[in-house]
């Protein structure tokens, strides 16, 4: 079994490289192997500002989240980039699945993972 981190560098308005990361954890968790984490960092930090997702746009942060809390794994947004993307603690009822995390844990989890995955531009 492979443990990967995928580290998610994009934002909303960049791109679509949540959904890419969804699409490649269902696969990853659907052929046996395991996500160790989910990190968001750069403008990718943005999964921590919660907004209305059009209708006709699948929500990847909170599918993101179903997956994480039903296979165990974290899923964080680095706290210093979502501070400068304006981001503060969250009222309960616009939080999301991902957590205030830090560099120093990315690195943790990397250590118990075979392979990083990079989605950004």
């Amino acid at each position: 079994m492979i443990r990967y981190s995928l580290l998610v560098m994009e934002g909303p308005a960049q791109g679509q490289a949540a959904l890419s990361a969804l699409r490649f954890a269902e696969a990853v968790l659907a052929r046996g192997h395991a996500v160790a984490q989910v990190f968001f960092y750069g403008e990718g930090a943005a999964a921590l500002l919660r907004g209305e997702v059009p209708a006709d746009e699948i929500d990847a942060i909170a599918h993101l989240g179903e997956l994480a809390e039903r296979h165990g794994f974290p899923m964080r947004a680095c706290a210093t980039a979502a501070g400068r993307r304006g981001y503060v603690d969250a009222a309960p009822e616009s939080a999301t699945a991902v957590d205030q995390g830090t560099l120093g844990q990315l690195m943790v989890e990397l250590q118990d993972s075979d392979r990083l995955v990079t989605f950004a531009n």
